[in-house]
């Protein structure tokens, strides 16, 4: 994913310095980020991502898991610190645990319609419709989750070659920690869609509102431009018959060759 290597340098070193709830950042605002599936699967190769995490997160939202043990039993950890942060334990609608209704809890139950079977079966019955779209973003319940949602929506294109190409929209881009982890669901949502569907993966393109890097990530990000990409590698995945059907397991990512790890802290 040389686009992200050239996106992040890009908001590092002619962002504004701007302040924010959780710390100062270097940021731009409107920014996009492109990958053709054909090439590979798009995670980031100049740090380790956390694979298993990212899926075992995916895997959650798309049973609508609202809270952070659910999302822990499938191997996803980082949760733990947004069900436990000051900002959620200062709201009134805080319980121990409980991660209020976020993402997926809006894909599977947005005012009482399952956004995601209804996507397949609209895909399915009207390919071409421009109609094919999915929000997280539920002004009605922003004020009941621990987080609100940082990647709002999606939409879901089928082409005249017979690709499925999905554009989603994020309003706030954590450029070090977060999007390399949303690259990966969204490409992990790539497959199920079309596993469901019949289509062959297309183009997938992140619209991001603030796109931005923590002054906290500064040396994590110094240290991760100074490393060469290595090519994409393949994901390969077992069909399942319905979309609550799958599992962790069920998602094989080979030859991923990257660099090690890089620590830094997330802002909550």
């Amino acid at each position: 994913m040389n686009g992200y290597e050239a996106l992040l340098k890009t908001v590092f070193m002619h962002g504004e310095d701007m302040g924010g709830r959780n710390g100062g950042t270097t940021e731009i605002f409107g920014t996009t980020l492109v990958h053709d599936m054909e090439e590979g699967f798009p995670v980031v190769t100049t740090k380790k991502v956390p694979i298993k995490a990212a899926i075992g997160e995916f895997i959650a939202f798309l049973r609508g898991y609202t809270r952070e043990e659910q999302f822990a039993e499938l191997g996803c950890n980082y949760w733990k610190q947004n069900s436990e942060s000051e900002y959620w334990k200062a709201n009134p609608n805080y319980e121990p645990g409980s991660l209020g209704p976020v993402y997926g809890a809006q894909w599977k139950n947005f005012g009482g319609v399952d956004q995601l079977e209804k996507l397949v079966e609209d895909i399915k019955s009207n390919p071409f419709s421009r109609k094919h779209v999915v929000s997280a973003w539920n002004p009605a319940e922003l004020d009941k989750m621990c987080l609100e949602p940082c990647h709002i929506m999606f939409q879901v294109n089928i082409t005249s070659k017979g690709t499925l190409d999905l554009l989603m929209f994020q309003r706030s881009a954590d450029m070090f920690l977060g999007v390399p982890i949303d690259c990966v669901l969204y490409g992990l949502m790539m497959f199920v869609l079309c596993d469901q569907t019949g289509y062959t993966p297309g183009t997938l393109k992140m619209v991001f509102g603030s796109t931005h890097v923590y002054n906290t990530h500064d040396e994590a990000v110094c240290t991760q431009l100074e490393r060469p990409v290595f090519p994409m590698p393949v994901m390969t995945m077992r069909s399942r018959p319905r979309l609550r059907d799958y599992e962790p397991e069920d998602f094989v990512l080979t030859g991923y060759v990257h660099h090690p790890a890089i620590v830094a802290p997330m802002s909550v």
